[in-house]
């Protein structure tokens, strides 16, 4: 959320001559809409693993909860605090940064230009990107056929990982 609201304040995004709460507010008008998706989709995820019954609902739903709670408690602070404290402490930087500083945004900036590098050449090498998708697949279903069923929950040894067979 941070790296998201400090945006308006770099060089590279639209300069508007107003106050960073204005600036901010403008950010916030971008992001508030996914930060509520995400809250909303993890809780809807989280939430109903704390309805299961037996064994395994009890030690899920300590965590379920948990998780739905801090996401909850860190989509409102998202929300809320972040901006409110980010339109008072963050201010326009000249020039380029220097010390560890520097060299961190440095090096940041060498592995975001390779990830997106890298990203570039699998959107124009498509097909090789698909092979090498399955192959992974491939590995990981091999991996899944020789975990010995000792380590499986027990009565699940008919389930079937995207088949849709779920007995």
């Amino acid at each position: 959320m941070l790296s998201w609201l400090s945006r308006p304040l770099s060089t590279t995004w639209p300069r508007v001559n107003s106050l960073p709460a204005t600036q901010l507010f403008r950010a916030m008008e971008e992001v508030s809409g996914p930060v509520i998706a995400v809250v909303l989709v993890l809780a809807a995820v989280f939430l109903p693993t704390a309805a299961l019954s037996g064994t395994t609902g009890q030690l899920y739903k300590q965590f379920a909860v948990t998780i739905a709670v801090s996401v909850a408690i860190s989509g409102f602070v998202a929300l809320t605090l972040t901006p409110a404290l980010c339109s008072l402490w963050l201010k326009p930087h000249h020039g380029p940064r220097r010390g560890l500083f520097g060299w961190f945004n440095r090096g940041f900036d060498r592995v975001t230009n390779l990830y997106g590098a890298g990203v570039s050449q699998a959107i124009r090498r498509w097909l090789l990107a698909l092979v090498l998708l399955a192959v992974m697949l491939f590995c990981t279903w091999r991996l899944f056929n020789t975990v010995p069923g000792s380590f499986r929950a027990a009565g699940r040894s008919r389930l079937r990982i995207g088949c849709g067979n779920f007995a």
